[in-house]
C-alpha cells in the first residue's frame, strides 16, 4: 500500500477524533454550547465510523508489480492493476513517479492483464511500454500518455 492510498483513511480517522474531542471539551460548558458540541461531535464520530467501514471494507483491490527504477534513479515505473471484482474487467495502468513525489502519474492504460504488459527504460527519460496486439477487441481502451513528468512514453504492440 502506498502513502497516497492511506491519506483518505487518515483524514476520516482524524475527523472522528476531532468529533470525540468536541464531545469531551464541551462536557463542562453551559446548555446551548454543550448541546451544539455534542450534536456536532456525535455526528462527526458517526459519519467517520461509517466512512471508515466503507473505506476499509471496499470490494476492490489494487495490485502492484515491483517498481522499475530509471537508469539515473530519478523516476520509478510500476504496473498496477485495479481489480473491481467479478463484475468488472481488468484495469491495468503503468504509473510513473518521480523519486521524491508521493503521487504517481498515469502513463499507460489498458484492459489487458498486468502479466501481458512489459515495461523497460530505454534511457533516463524514455520508457517503453509493450502490450499484446493479438486480441484487438480488448484494445478499445488502450491509452498512452506520450509524455509524463518529462519522461517520453513509447507504447508498442508486440
Amino acid at each position: 500500500m502506498e502513502l497516497h492510498e492511506l491519506i483518505p483513511g487518515l483524514v476520516i480517522a482524524a475527523v472522528g477524533c476531532c468529533g470525540f474531542g468536541a464531545i469531551r471539551v464541551v462536557r463542562h460548558r453551559s446548555g446551548g454550547v454543550r448541546l451544539v458540541g455534542r450534536i456536532a461531535g456525535g455526528a462527526a464520530v458517526l459519519i467517520s465510523i461509517g466512512a471508515l467501514s466503507m473505506y476499509g471494507c471496499a470490494m476492490s483491490l489494487t495490485y502492484r508489480s515491483p517498481a522499475l527504477v530509471s537508469p539515473d534513479g530519478s523516476h520509478q515505473a510500476r504496473i498496477t492493476e485495479f481489480d473491481g471484482g467479478a463484475a468488472d474487467s481488468f484495469h491495468t495502468r503503468v504509473m510513473i513517479r518521480e523519486k521524491w513525489h508521493v503521487y504517481p502519474k498515469e502513463a499507460f492504460y489498458s484492459n489487458d492483464t498486468p502479466q501481458d504488459i512489459r515495461i523497460e527504460w530505454a534511457s533516463n527519460n524514455r520508457l517503453v511500454v509493450r502490450y499484446p496486439s493479438e486480441r484487438p477487441a480488448r484494445h478499445e481502451n488502450v491509452s498512452c500518455a506520450g509524455s509524463v513528468q518529462g519522461i517520453q512514453v513509447v507504447c508498442e504492440p508486440y
